[in-house]
């Protein structure tokens, strides 16, 4: 699920469950950017029959942006909500400005990895070698969040199994690095 577009939605952007006895698996979220919907940016969940297993197996997040989701009392750029989920990888993401929290990690299960993520608000998750601060989006108030020169997104990212291109169909790296986010900054 590459080089998608989402917005405005009464919702989720995006999102990964298995609802019934069925196994998710092999998914893999990179280079979209959701902004502005009324749930999350992206959810990794457990929804479907009680008494089910909702198991998911080798869900890959990366390089994606997600900015401004939610409503008054409840949005994550990324919200993981399913602790039969194994191997979840979460990387390379700008988690901005969504309404309760950035991250949101609240059960997951084995072979979980986070990291390289650029958080900007509040969060009750950061991952490893995160990034913190204001993306520096070309502008906002436009829906344009490429990412500027001074981004700290800019060669922060990490390249295992990071895309070859961008959003954009750019190509990655453009600098001494890969960049965090949908959109790489090109030098």
């Amino acid at each position: 699920i590459y080089d998608n577009l989402v917005y405005n939605c009464d919702g989720d952007g995006f999102s990964a469950a298995a609802e019934s006895a069925g196994v998710l698996s092999n998914v893999q979220f990179y280079n979209n950017l959701a902004y502005n919907n009324t749930g999350n940016g992206l959810t990794v969940g457990a929804w479907g029959e009680p008494g089910v297993t909702h198991p998911i197996d080798g869900i890959t997040i990366i390089n994606n942006t997600f900015v401004g989701n939610g409503e008054s009392s409840w949005g994550c750029g990324i919200s993981i909500e399913n602790s039969e989920a194994t191997n979840i990888i979460v990387r390379n993401n700008i988690l901005s400005d969504n309404t309760t929290d950035q991250f949101n990690a609240e059960a997951y299960g084995a072979g979980f990895q986070a990291d390289h993520n650029l958080i900007d608000g509040p969060t009750n998750f950061y991952g490893d070698d995160y990034v913190e601060g204001d993306p520096e989006f070309t502008n906002p108030g436009s829906d344009n969040y490429h990412i500027t020169s001074i981004s700290p997104a800019v060669d922060q990212g990490n390249q295992l199994l990071a895309p070859d291109t961008d959003m954009d169909g750019l190509p990655r790296p453009s600098g001494s690095g890969y960049d965090i986010g949908c959109f790489e900054y090109q030098q």
